[in-house]
């Protein structure tokens, strides 16, 4: 779906630049997740209800090859920095996206856990369905 491009940051520049490009795609959620990613959340999974753009927002911490093992701890932190945003929108789409990305994250960086217990304490929607789900990332079963 997106080629090579989830890969540009393995090989862009030192670790400060790749840093700010992964802290740059809280621009992505906002500029346009929040914007073109509307159906209602009332599942989860691979849902193409809002078709490419919706898939991507959803998967995109998957698309988006950022592992243990690839990744500096700077990258780390600037990308559960993003889900972390992420997380505030008012936006379900988004905010499943980041859940879903923590959710890959909570058995590797504690922080994941940390940040999605925060949330759930004062979660941003009133859709049982999102909140499962960080639910669900709590224990790092997303795959």
């Amino acid at each position: 779906m997106c080629g090579d491009l989830p890969f540009c940051y393995l090989e862009a520049g030192d670790d400060a630049r790749r840093i700010q490009g992964i802290r740059n795609m809280r621009y992505l959620y906002s500029n346009f997740f929040e914007r073109y990613c509307v159906a209602k959340v009332s599942s989860t999974g691979n849902d193409i209800s809002d078709g490419e753009i919706g898939n991507i927002c959803y998967m995109l911490w998957d698309i988006f090859m950022l592992h243990p093992g690839n990744a500096s701890p700077g990258m780390v932190a600037a990308a559960l920095d993003v889900m972390a945003n992420a997380l505030q929108s008012k936006n379900d789409n988004c905010v499943i996206s980041a859940i879903h990305g923590l959710g890959h994250w909570a058995l590797t960086a504690p922080r994941a856990k940390t940040i999605l217990s925060s949330w759930l304490r004062q979660p941003t929607t009133k859709n049982e369905t999102v909140r499962e789900y960080a639910r669900q990332g709590m224990s790092g079963g997303i795959l």
